[in-house]
């Protein structure tokens, strides 16, 4: 049968989980098995995907509806041999992650949110920059202990951009005083209120969840292009925090590309106001009337007369106010990337946009208010990553397992055991309840690897039962596929040489009183 293909997925919080993926393997399944371990629970989980990232930081997403091994990948990642490094990862980024249903997909958002500040991807003012790194230094390393301390801490959670320090002219040790004196003001606070103050800042700047891509303009220029659920940015290519065009979902007309080229029609509202301003074809009629000598033009002379009224619509005398932006990608198959994920977060915003409405509709009807008790949200969201936190030193300890121990458990076929879940779910629980379910853990496992070989064992019997049967009867019995790997062409039999032969009309002439039975 057939043995599949490697694959490492990459979650948020580092763990790395090794898969044999099967042909058979929808994304969706192999999406399920991941979420499993992080925790991820309806209806937080459509914010999420499985993404592949090549080595310019671009993100190509997998469809749920297709198998992952039929995912169309770039060139020098289709052999099998290679191991397929994948990504889970957020997709789309709500306006406020109070808007999420758990608390542990909140975590889920600061790890991503966190990840795009170390890159430097979050277009943030300086003010803000010394805020969130103090938020950061405080849900890291706790409250204030020392200056020695804070700053080796904050060179490792955060490294300076070089725009903040040369945009307000500061130098690098001044930058890290900033900081570390607003996190000596945090002292006392609960980690969940720092998750939350982080995530505020975070959710302001305009980069924020960007998905970035290569391009060229028509002049051959290089730019890089971020899109997210506000709309399309171009960056300049060695400075993704400053966007030098945005173009704004609410003000885009359509999304198409062909071959290499990805157009953006936006609709441009400065120039509808000078088109409507140049355009009045009541007084440019008016003016032909009075310039004309006795003429015969009817209309011009019906618009003058007194006693005509005129109805004049500016809109729709006013030229197109489309503008088309377009970008030429490396490949066909990049281009198709970067459309497809323009047109998923374009359809994200339109469904965000109607669920606010509706939110806001029904609240209107209801009467009753709707405010979040952020406080309550960071109490869940203090005991949740305490929590977390306990559960990977007892996972570790029991399992004598290194750091990256989700990527050593697995079974015989290669899908990892869900040991996290286990140990998070008896975290809360007795030593002897801890050890009575770790019991019945090895005997389900043990139980499950008998029967896998005893299922792999009938197989093989029904396969060549088939082959008997083929090689009597002459044709193969369709139950010989449910023995089939995905892929496996059916097996050949043998098949017997049968002789024919016809007698001829001279012989049953001479012989006519004889059947032809008794001759055969």
């Amino acid at each position: 049968m057939s043995e599949g293909r490697r694959a490492q997925i990459s979650l948020l919080d580092g763990r790395k989980l090794d898969i044999v993926v099967q042909p058979r393997l929808y994304v969706e399944e192999l999406f399920n098995i991941v979420a499993s371990h992080c925790d991820l629970k309806e209806p937080d989980k459509q914010y999420f995907g499985l993404v592949f990232i090549d080595e310019f930081d671009q993100y190509h997403w997998l469809p749920r509806d297709r198998r992952v091994l039929d995912f169309e990948l770039p060139r020098k990642y289709t052999a099998l041999s290679t191991t397929l490094v994948l990504h889970h990862t957020v997709k789309f980024f709500v306006g406020s992650c109070s808007a999420l249903a758990h608390p542990s997909t909140i975590e889920l958002y600061f790890l991503e949110a966190k990840s795009q500040l170390a890159k430097g991807t979050l277009d943030l003012a300086d003010i803000d920059f010394y805020r969130i790194g103090a938020f950061l230094l405080h849900i890291c390393g706790g409250d204030f202990k020392d200056d020695e301390s804070a700053r080796s801490l904050l060179r490792q959670v955060l490294p300076v951009p070089k725009r903040i320090l040369v945009s307000y002219c500061i130098s690098h040790i001044e930058c890290e005083d900033s900081i570390i004196e607003l996190y000596k003001d945090l002292t006392g606070l609960s980690r969940g209120s720092a998750i939350l103050s982080f995530m505020k800042i975070a959710e302001r700047s305009e980069t924020y969840g960007s998905q970035f891509y290569q391009v060229r303009d028509k002049a051959g220029e290089a730019w890089t292009v971020g899109i997210n659920s506000r709309g399309i940015f171009q960056f300049d290519v060695n400075d993704r925090s400053k966007p030098k065009k945005i173009f704004q979902w609410k003000h885009l007309e359509n999304l198409y590309y062909r071959d290499r080229k990805f157009s953006i029609e936006v609709h441009d509202a400065r120039r509808v106001v000078q088109s409507l301003s140049s355009c009045n074809m009541y007084e440019d009629l008016v003016s032909s009337a009075s310039r004309m000598d006795g003429g015969d033009d009817d209309l011009a002379l019906a618009v003058c007369d007194p006693t005509t009224q005129v109805s004049v619509s500016r809109r729709a005398f006013a030229p197109s106010s489309v503008y088309v932006h377009a970008f030429f990608c490396d490949t066909a198959f990049m281009c198709r990337t970067l459309w497809s994920t323009a047109i998923a977060q374009h359809q994200f915003y339109l469904d965000q946009r109607t669920a606010v409405a509706t939110a806001a509709k029904k609240l209107s009807n209801t009467g009753r208010a709707g405010a979040i008790n952020f406080d309550e949200l960071a109490e869940k969201l203090t005991r949740l990553t305490s929590s977390s936190s306990v559960s990977s030193n007892t996972t570790s300890s029991v399992m004598s397992t290194p750091t990256n121990m989700a990527s050593s458990v697995r079974t015989r076929d290669g899908s990892p055991a869900s040991i996290p879940s286990l140990h998070s779910a008896v975290n809360q629980k007795s030593d002897e309840d801890r050890q009575r379910d770790l019991d019945t853990y090895r005997l389900l496992k043990t139980k499950k690897l008998a029967l896998e070989e005893a299922l792999t064992r009938k197989l093989r019997e029904l396969r060549e039962t088939c082959i008997s049967e083929g090689e009597i009867t002459g044709e193969m019995p369709k139950e010989v596929y449910r023995s089939l790997a995905p892929g496996e062409p059916e097996p050949k039999i043998k098949r017997r040489v049968g002789t024919s032969f016809s007698l001829s009309s001279d012989f049953l002439g001479k012989h006519s009183k004889v059947s032809l039975s008794v001759c055969e």
